[in-house]
């Protein structure tokens, strides 16, 4: 999926458009730096997409199936632009180190594509938008 925003100026109407799709169905904006999703089912590395949590500008995060533990659900987080793929080596060297009953364990970071992957335990719930939206 494609979503029309354009990744170096954040322009775009925000609609969703089939992968392969040349310009944006609603607005007609190129989508050549679009915002690129994946889809539930598609396999990165060794875990496929269950479903997209939420995304912006700079990435994405997704409930994923782990296929070397199919009872094992993680979440994993996206980084569109390769520049951020060296702060997830960061982010993942510090954090991987933490132990505490409030923090999600962290698996592993990865590359493929350009893009980069850090993989972190799934804690089903509630967002904090959810919880906002809810409130008024």
């Amino acid at each position: 999926m494609l979503i029309c925003q354009d990744q170096r100026s954040g322009n775009g109407c925000g609609a969703e458009n089939p992968d392969g799709t040349a310009n944006c169905q609603r607005c007609g904006l190129s989508l050549r730096f679009a915002v690129h999703l994946h889809d539930p089912r598609t396999i990165v590395g060794h875990y496929e997409i269950v479903r997209m949590i939420g995304y912006g500008t700079y990435g994405a995060v997704y409930e994923a199936l782990d296929l070397h533990d199919p009872t094992r659900r993680v979440a994993i987080k996206v980084a569109f632009e390769a520049a951020m793929i060296v702060r997830f080596h960061d982010e993942f060297d510090a954090l991987s180190q933490l132990s505490h009953p409030n923090l999600p364990h962290y698996y592993e970071v990865f590359e493929d594509d350009g893009c980069g992957y850090l993989v972190m335990e799934f804690i089903p719930g509630q967002s904090l938008d959810e919880i906002l939206n809810r409130q008024k």
